[in-house]
């Protein structure tokens, strides 16, 4: 099976998440500070997992959130599932940035839907809550 690599630039190198696409399905690897991010377009849905807490996390999400929009465009749906074990102030700017995209497209007719999984104890549900407000998207939550 031949996949297209896509590598970060050089200067990235130290913190490499590898990023892999086969069939519409693209896949970044996590690292001890980079989410598992995996996208399958022709479902439209779109899985974050893990620690988020790189301090240049708007580049690290930048082109696979780049892709989402441009599919997002000609979609009518797109489910989005989060499962964050920690993020920084950066991923949550990233995050701030998304949601208003996602509000904006419900707004112009897409189905978005939103699931949030974090542990019931753990304040990363409370985020989910918190983004979920702040956005009024209509989040679903599970306990991880």
């Amino acid at each position: 099976m031949i996949a297209n690599q896509n590598f970060p630039q050089a200067s990235n190198f130290n913190n490499l998440s590898l990023m892999v696409s086969h069939f519409g399905t693209t896949v970044i690897e996590p690292t001890t500070k980079t989410p598992f991010v995996c996208y399958d377009e022709h479902n439209q849905v779109l899985m974050i997992k893990g620690n988020s807490t790189n301090l240049d996390m708007q580049n690290f999400y930048h082109e696979i959130l780049t892709i989402v929009k441009v599919n997002l465009e000609q979609a009518d749906q797109l489910t989005v599932s989060f499962c964050f074990q920690n993020i920084n102030t950066s991923t949550a700017k990233v995050l701030f940035d998304f949601f208003k995209y996602l509000r904006c497209m419900r707004a112009a007719g897409k189905r978005i839907q939103v699931i949030w999984s974090a542990k019931t104890d753990n304040e990363m549900m409370e985020t989910g809550r918190d983004f979920a407000e702040i956005y009024d998207l209509d989040f679903h939550y599970m306990a991880a």
